[in-house]
């Protein structure tokens, strides 16, 4: 018997909701990005390793930094609200 339709497991809870797809689409691109810059830093030549490497360590931070954007988006916006309250006096 052929499996039923596919069901994505569920996240744990963002404080905004984000659409599903939008959320897998961040998903895969962060995985898609994580393992090409990773197989770029494997298979480099000796002299390229270390910018290889530089490469993929900044996909890891960028991929960390999302995920504190998204568990964190009430307070990054609240936080926004103020600042340009101040600059622009509305």
């Amino acid at each position: 018997m052929l499996p039923g339709p596919f069901h994505a497991p569920p996240f744990p809870g963002l404080p905004t909701y984000i659409p599903p797809l939008i959320l897998w689409l961040l998903l895969l691109g962060a995985a898609v990005a994580v393992v090409i810059t990773l197989f770029r830093f494997l298979v480099a030549e000796s002299g390229e390793r270390t910018s290889a490497f530089l490469v993929f360590l900044l996909v890891l931070v960028l991929v960390f930094l999302v995920y504190l954007g998204l568990m964190n988006g009430l307070e990054i916006a609240a936080w926004f609200q103020r600042t340009f309250k101040q600059i622009f006096g509305r």
